[in-house]
């Protein structure tokens, strides 16, 4: 899992398998709620809830965490 700040506007949090094979039955573990500028904790997700039953090598899946905009205004900074 990696968060992911390359997008503009939307930054994820990416669960991402790097090996060359196959990843099956992954289980995803918060030691806390991991919360959007407006409270909603990401984590309850279907697929950090339930996991994953597979990822093909070198592949991602992203999760919009917020808006930049959004967690800027509650920072006080203008977009």
């Amino acid at each position: 899992m990696d968060a992911d700040y390359t997008r503009r506007f939307t930054p994820n949090i990416v669960v991402r398998n790097i090996g060359a094979g196959a990843a099956k039955d992954i289980t995803l573990d918060f030691s806390a709620p991991l919360e959007t500028s407006t409270g909603r904790d990401i984590t309850e997700l279907p697929h950090f809830q339930n996991g994953i039953k597979f990822m093909a090598p070198q592949t991602d899946l992203p999760a919009v965490w917020d808006t930049t905009r959004t967690w800027c205004r509650r920072c006080g900074r203008r977009t």
